[in-house]
């Protein structure tokens, strides 16, 4: 019977798998542009199952998958973890005659797995998310167009995947940008509330008829604050309006 060889941690592993949390796309529901890409290797490679594989610490998962009810595996079962740790399509024309994969579950058990191709996901970095991969239960040997095309189409998934991560980036700057400028719009409310409040008081106390201040000296005072006040509130208006505090142009309030 042939072995199957262990296969050692890539180097930099926990670099990698940081990188693959920053993407947040472990556990994520299914996305159309991803689904027709894989669809699209299927087609390209003539070929029943093709999948988008992100290979994490104790198991391979789907983010995209056709002609496969299987939503992950176990790490120890993943033929993309091979191509996770040396980074370039890797193709097995016949996994139970290979000697990395033939006593593997998925070509041994029900799943009857022979033809495996997967093409690498990788950063512009240079970590490894995992494959765009095609699987047949019957062995073949993909034609050079077949490989290209395989390779073109997960450039094509990891330029989505970086698409996806900016977009999620926007949103979360914006929403920070939003909770920053609620936080002005309180302060300024705050200020001009901790303003008003003595100055209505001090001109009660100067329209009081036994008030014995001298009222010049006490308005004098009370002009000076109520500009200090002005001077404040349109501070803070100015930086309401800095483009910063702003979204596509528009304020965020």
């Amino acid at each position: 019977m042939l072995k199957k060889r262990n296969i050692t941690a890539p180097p930099q592993e926990q670099q990698r798998l940081q990188a693959l949390d920053r993407y947040d796309l472990l556990d994520t529901s299914s996305e159309e542009e991803l689904d027709q890409l894989t669809e699209l290797a299927a087609l390209v490679c003539g070929t029943p199952i093709a999948v988008i594989s992100l290979v994490a610490s104790d198991r391979q998962w789907f983010k995209s998958k056709v002609g496969l009810t299987l939503t992950e595996t176990p790490i120890a079962s993943s033929f993309c973890q091979h191509v996770v740790q040396a980074p370039r399509l890797l193709e097995v024309a016949d996994a139970s005659k290979d000697v990395r994969f033939a006593d593997n579950p998925l070509v041994v058990g029900g799943a009857n797995l022979r033809f495996y191709a997967g093409a690498p996901l990788i950063t512009p970095q240079g970590h490894v998310l995992g494959t765009l991969c095609v699987i047949d239960i019957v062995p073949r040997i993909l034609t050079h167009d077949q490989r290209m095309g395989l390779e073109v189409l997960a450039r094509q998934v990891m330029k989505h995947f970086e698409l996806r991560r900016n977009k999620i980036a926007r949103q979360e700057e914006e929403a920070q940008l939003h909770q920053v400028q609620q936080s002005l719009l309180a302060l300024q409310q705050q200020v001009k509330k901790s303003f008003q409040s003595p100055l209505e008081q001090a001109m009660l106390v100067l329209d009081h008829p036994n008030c014995q201040t001298p009222k010049e000296k006490v308005k004098d005072g009370v002009t000076q604050l109520t500009i200090a006040g002005n001077e404040v509130g349109q501070q803070i208006d100015g930086l309401l309006q800095l483009k910063v505090f702003t979204i596509q142009g528009k304020p965020c309030a």
